[in-house]
């Protein structure tokens, strides 16, 4: 009675280790991958998968959102709207830890995002992926409000 036991309880344990391993996506080696994540965590307003792909300087952030902890001055920035991704247009491979992506985004409703000004607008958004810390993070705060 004892071995059944023991064989239930070793059963049981592999089936419940391969129900709860659960890794991140490969952001180590993929870039695409990590800028999707990005800029759907700012959409879903996920605070802990945008500050850890987030690979810029937090004092652009920090001054902006006029608060010195970077937890919340995420919190805060992403209060704000965020466009839906429309499209990769381009990755381009700088090197095996720099790559440079051209993107577009759409509105809620579907139109094409734009952001402009007197003289100029754009629809097309560069983001700056280096690998950093063994993963690649994006150098650019995920609202593309900078053209």
């Amino acid at each position: 009675m004892k071995f059944i036991s023991i064989i239930s309880l070793i059963i049981l344990s592999m089936l419940t280790q391969g129900c709860s391993t659960r890794s991140d996506p490969d952001y180590g080696s993929n870039p695409e991958i990590a800028l999707r994540s990005y800029l759907l965590g700012c959409k879903n307003k996920d605070i802990a998968t945008t500050m850890k792909l987030y690979g810029g300087d937090y004092s652009i952030l920090d001054n902006w959102m006029n608060e010195k902890n970077h937890k919340k001055a995420f919190a805060a920035y992403l209060e704000e709207s965020c466009p839906n991704l429309n499209q990769i247009k381009e990755m381009k491979k700088i090197s095996d830890d720099k790559y440079e992506a051209t993107v577009t985004f759409k509105n809620d409703d579907g139109t094409p995002f734009q952001v402009s000004r007197s003289d100029a607008s754009w629809e097309e958004f560069t983001y700056n992926l280096n690998k950093k810390e063994g993963i690649f993070k994006v150098d650019e705060l995920p609202r593309p409000y900078q053209p």
